[in-house]
């Protein structure tokens, strides 16, 4: 996974005009008592999700041609940062048609994230073999 630090990497704003009309429409929808519904993560397209076993660490799979990276980092009731993952990855080819889409994630047993892409009928296994 690229750093955070990178800074070509698309971070997603959690707070601000978008996050409040979100959370302003979520006052509005009704739920059977002893329930609540809260804004998590701002995550543009999202789709499928897939929590990484033993960390604060959300993959969110589109419909587009990005993989999200949601974290956590306090355990609080809300993502405190979204991010591209792997932005190197281009699914776009140059007449602006997709080559290939993510439209699932999964996080396999040995930790490794598999990401189903519908256009090319494939499936990629992603590792992290860094210290």
């Amino acid at each position: 996974m690229v750093a955070a630090t990178d800074p070509n990497i698309e971070l997603i704003a959690q707070t601000g005009k978008n996050p409040d009309a979100i959370r302003s429409n979520l006052r509005h929808i009704k739920l059977p008592p002893g329930f609540q519904i809260e804004l998590y993560a701002v995550v543009p397209n999202a789709r499928h999700v897939a929590l990484a076993p033993s960390s604060n660490v959300l993959f969110v799979g589109t419909p587009k041609n990005r993989v999200w990276v949601v974290t956590n980092s306090n355990n609080s009731e809300s993502a405190k940062k979204v991010i591209a993952f792997a932005p190197s990855i281009n699914f776009d080819n140059p007449n602006g048609a997709y080559s290939g889409r993510p439209v699932d994630v999964v996080v396999a047993k040995d930790g490794s994230l598999l990401i189903s892409d519908d256009f090319a009928g494939a499936i990629f296994r992603v590792t992290y073999s860094g210290s």
